[in-house]
């Protein structure tokens, strides 16, 4: 990396030692840390040294490897010249808390428990059983208890490609969270496009964030109430074909 620690804040000791380590609670009660690190960079250098400090690899603090670059200022110093200053003393605040980098991905997700409705096709459907779908039970939106999945992608390079054939089909394999613990069996995730910000940065380039918000349903997106037999079932057509509401596509 193109820089050295200042033991120093800005390299005068009147200014306080660097770095500056904190313990303390955060709004839930939850034991957190944080330190404050200086670093000497040459002018030139500094778009590469942030850079650096906010990717995967160059964004861990040294000696607490769980806390992680959240914010860079930095402040010219040296000689001021046609390119700016000679030198850059970066003030990098590293925090335990917020997103974590899982294999090259800036994540932050949550599960929300949320009760959900789904209402079955009209037409002519049947049950497993070939007991035929009635019209009280085409016309009744069905309640069931599920979550949904809010997953946020940060400081991303391009900006994320979102097939459109992916809108409104369910997941074809299992699915898990980066680091939640939790997995889906197939058909169990409802696609949620994502909600996209652009940010523009200098030296790195245009930075997006990636917001998705997929719905979970345990029985499956393709199950329905049946009522007679107190469960959650798939349908058939006339012809004795699935029904496929949400198409099985990622």
């Amino acid at each position: 990396m193109p820089y050295e620690e200042i033991r120093f804040a800005h390299g005068n000791p009147a200014n306080g030692v660097s770095p500056v380590e904190t313990w303390y609670t955060d709004e839930k009660n939850r034991l957190q840390f944080r330190a404050k690190v200086f670093l000497l960079v040459n002018g030139p250098d500094v778009p590469t040294a942030i850079t650096g400090l906010l990717s995967e690899t160059g964004g861990v603090y040294p000696y607490l490897t769980t806390a992680l670059a959240r914010k860079i200022e930095g402040r010219g110093r040296g000689v001021y010249g046609p390119s700016g200053y000679t030198e850059c003393v970066l003030e990098v605040d590293y925090d335990t808390a917020g997103p974590r980098w899982v294999n090259g991905s800036y994540v932050q997700e949550r599960m929300i428990a949320q009760q959900m409705w789904i209402e079955p096709p009209t037409g002519d459907f049947k049950w497993g059983d070939g007991m035929k779908l009635t019209n009280n039970e085409m016309a009744t939106s069905y309640p069931f208890l599920g979550w949904t999945y809010e997953l946020t992608l940060g400081r991303l390079l391009t900006q994320p490609s979102v097939p459109f054939n992916y809108l409104g089909s369910c997941n074809s394999g299992g699915k898990s969270c980066y680091y939640l613990g939790y997995s889906f069996g197939s058909q169990t995730v409802l696609f949620g496009a994502p909600s996209v910000a652009a940010d523009a940065a200098m030296g790195s380039g245009t930075r997006y964030t990636a917001m998705y918000r997929h719905s979970i349903k345990p029985s499956g997106w393709n199950t329905f109430w049946n009522a007679a037999n107190c469960a959650w079932e798939p349908l058939y057509d006339k012809d004795g074909n699935l029904y496929i509401q949400y198409p099985v596509v990622w």
